[in-house]
């Protein structure tokens, strides 16, 4: 009896030991795939589109945060190469005495020169997919195609691209030239927390 017992554990902790290594295995490709996309985004030459989507990341008081800035800065250049009539900015957290991401944004582009009449902004997004749902809205509120550039950090497009894809958007990848995650210190945990929200997307559709 009690060899029998030990049979089925064996063969139990095999079966669970065969699963883990396939789940990291799994989760090891989608980390490359998420690598490699990021890359290829970085040296992609976009074509001509209805509108530029920078994706929000947070504001310091009445400032981009480094990493949105680092958005907004590419955005913005992109725009004045003449790739899109329409800069897109995204993001809310916005309060009575804050201004939200899509807002700082605004003004940060204003700044480098972009037309008002060029920006269009929605302030209520929290999410990724909340920014493409907002950015959807505005392109049918304003006529525009659904043609778009996306920009944000490498690690961060081939989720992004995903969603907007499941939203009916065509997107073309544009990765932000400069970002925060240069080291292996902070490279990791961004494309493991990437690896996660990729899988949450494919089964949950957030």
């Amino acid at each position: 009896m009690k060899k029998g017992a030990d049979c089925i554990r064996r063969t139990v902790l095999r079966m669970l030991t065969g699963l883990l290594i396939a789940g990291l295995g799994w989760a090891g490709f989608i980390a490359w795939r998420i690598a490699r996309f990021g890359n290829e985004a970085l040296v992609a030459e976009p074509e001509p589109a209805a509108a530029i989507v920078v994706l929000g990341a947070g504001v310091e008081g009445e400032e981009p945060s480094p990493i949105f800035e680092a958005r907004l800065r590419h955005g913005v250049d992109l725009h004045q190469r003449g790739l899109a009539p329409f800069l897109i900015l995204t993001g809310g957290f916005g309060t009575e005495t804050q201004a939200s991401e899509a807002e700082v944004g605004k003004s940060y582009a204003l700044a480098a020169g972009v037309p008002e009449s060029a920006i269009l902004i929605e302030t209520v997004s929290k999410t990724t997919l909340q920014n493409l749902k907002e950015t959807d809205r505005l392109l049918d509120e304003n006529d525009l195609g659904r043609d778009l550039i996306l920009v944000s950090d490498p690690y961060h497009l081939l989720r992004a691209t995903r969603m907007a894809k499941s939203l009916g958007l065509e997107t073309v990848a544009s990765a932000t030239p400069s970002t925060q995650f240069r080291t292996w210190q902070t490279k990791v945990p961004f494309l493991a927390r990437e690896t996660y929200f990729v899988h949450h997307h494919v089964v949950f559709r957030q």
